[in-house]
């Protein structure tokens, strides 16, 4: 573990999904020299880096002001209002500085942040005028993202404000602009110059989502007991489920989709057609679900979904403490449904 110190949250935890591509010792190598460039820009640009984790660094910046300026001294450390967040993945280093010298990995390292100054220093200058002043140009970036649960929390510094909805249990979506420089959560504070009611810019944030191609797979495991069709559409899987019967043709008689989105580039659906298949679906979906969890970046929810009739329900979880395991609560009306199909059978 390094033994360096920062006034911020610094988790050098690695990301499973980069374990083949180095060692503990160059990953905690890669964070620190990207941490020492990211502290000197944040210093030029008047950006706060609020946590490092498991080599991603998550920062914020004030979106009234130009790049540079400073805080105005009599401004609270707690007004959040107008904040944006931004993480910036190191892990993407990794590969390319595994058998590289020290002086060529502080090389890479510092051309990215060299690009990345140039990206913040771009956005910052034409934040206002291009994207937050202009409505008709904004309407056409609005989406939105669907994320893990505690993303908009009062301990995350930047995010406390941003807008917010639960669509699915145990997820916040989030309402953003997406476009060149990157996705931008939206804030409160943002959004006063347009004028528009804001359950007009989140009808607007759906459809524009509708418009991004979906991605599928379809896999049928070892013994082909279950078919389960992969979302892996980049920084939408998770949000595409918004969207079920109109990516997918459901039967009928419909019994709805189980689903789980383990990360924001990851979902794994199957659509109820027979109880047995079902059944083995629901039986593996935890162990398919916490693998990606854990392994993948940006994970939104281990838990398991039913979607049925424009609903989403949860099977809530709890632990046996007998028997030390882990129990799921299936929905009521899904078993129900099982039964229905058990006497039909």
């Amino acid at each position: 573990m390094s033994n360096k110190k920062y006034n911020f949250p610094v988790d050098y935890t690695m990301n499973q999904a980069y374990l083949g591509d180095a060692d503990q010792a160059l990953f905690e190598q890669i964070v620190n020299l990207g941490i020492d460039e990211m502290v000197i820009l944040a210093q030029e640009l008047g950006v706060d880096i609020f946590k490092v984790e498991k080599g991603v660094i998550h920062i914020s910046m004030k979106m009234n002001e130009s790049a540079g300026n400073k805080k105005d001294g009599n401004q609270k450390d707690d007004e959040e209002e107008g904040k944006m967040t931004m993480e910036l993945n190191l892990n993407n280093m990794l590969r390319s500085c595994k058998t590289v010298s020290d002086e060529e990995k502080k090389r890479v390292v510092a051309n990215y942040f060299s690009q990345v100054k140039k990206s913040l220093t771009d956005f910052l200058n034409k934040k206002e005028t291009y994207v937050l002043k202009d409505f008709d140009y904004s309407k056409n970036l609005l989406v939105v993202q669907v994320r893990e649960a505690g993303y908009v929390n009062n301990t995350n510094k930047g995010t406390v404000n941003m807008i917010s909805r639960e669509d699915i249990p145990h997820t916040v979506t989030l309402l953003g602009l997406d476009y060149d420089e990157g996705f931008r959560y939206l804030q409160h504070n943002d959004i006063k110059e347009w004028g528009v009611p804001l359950e007009t810019l989140w009808e607007i944030a759906y459809e524009n989502v509708k418009k991004h191609p979906v991605q599928i797979e379809v896999l049928n495991n070892p013994d082909k007991q279950f078919e389960m069709k992969v979302i892996n559409t980049p920084n939408y899987a998770s949000t595409q489920v918004l969207y079920l019967e109109e990516i997918f043709e459901l039967p009928t008689p419909n019994y709805g989709v189980l689903f789980v989105i383990p990360a924001r580039n990851s979902a794994f659906v199957h659509i109820i057609d027979k109880l047995f298949p079902a059944q083995m679906f629901i039986q593996n979906a935890l162990q398919i679900s916490n693998h990606f969890y854990r392994k993948m970046e940006y994970p939104v929810t281990p838990y398991l979904f039913w979607y049925y009739k424009k609903k989403f329900y949860a099977f809530e979880q709890k632990i046996d403490e007998e028997k030390g395991i882990l129990q799921l609560e299936m929905p009521e009306k899904l078993h129900q449904i099982f039964q229905m199909m058990t006497h039909s059978n």
